[in-house]
């Protein structure tokens, strides 16, 4: 049972995960699935991400390592958690991925960006990277510095969702318009 919110989460609470609404990220927290009932796509991911960091490590030349936990929890609130794929040897994290469509160096998803800074600021890291396979096929990778502002904005986003809506267990609007019309200004300083 999941009773977190990982980075991708809080892309979904603002708007900006094309997977997630802030009513799919309410109910896997507050009506989970049952244990090993895990979308097929994080299935293929997670088996694939060995395969990612390795031609990672091949193509950058810097070594990975595995974290030694799962979830990391933010120091003041519990209910955060970054869960990142690897370490990487010199004060940096990474990011695997599937893409089945292109993806610019110079512009990730949103999505992707946003728990690579979750994930930075939960784990005390500088430094992320990003790593994909384009079609199963092409693989790329680039690397991104910590945004300290972005960072306390999500905190922000995060610990108020999880008060007014896990901690009441009253779900957000299923079509969330409310609560991102509210979060308007907030969405768009984040990712300029």
């Amino acid at each position: 049972m999941k009773n977190f919110l990982d980075g991708s989460d809080i892309a979904g609470i603002i708007g900006l995960n094309p997977d997630k609404t802030p009513y799919s990220v309410w109910h896997s927290i507050v009506h989970p699935l049952g244990e090993g009932d895990e979308i097929e796509t994080e299935k293929i991911s997670a088996k694939l991400a060995p395969a990612i960091a390795s031609l990672y490590e091949d193509a950058s030349g810097k070594k990975t390592i595995i974290p030694l936990e799962k979830k990391i929890c933010h120091p003041e609130y519990k209910f955060l958690a970054g869960n990142p794929v690897r370490f990487v040897e010199d004060d940096g994290i990474l990011e695997t991925y599937l893409s089945d469509s292109k993806i610019g160096l110079e512009f990730l998803p949103q999505h992707w960006y946003l728990k690579l800074i979750f994930d930075m600021g939960i784990t005390k890291k500088q430094r992320g990277s990003a790593a994909w396979l384009e079609n199963g096929l092409k693989f790329s990778f680039t690397d991104i510095e910590f945004d300290e502002e972005l960072y306390t904005l999500m905190i922000a986003e995060a610990v108020d969702f999880w008060n007014e809506f896990v901690l009441t267990k009253n779900p957000p609007d299923k079509m969330a318009l409310d609560y991102l019309n509210e979060r308007e200004v907030k969405q768009s300083s984040l990712c300029e």
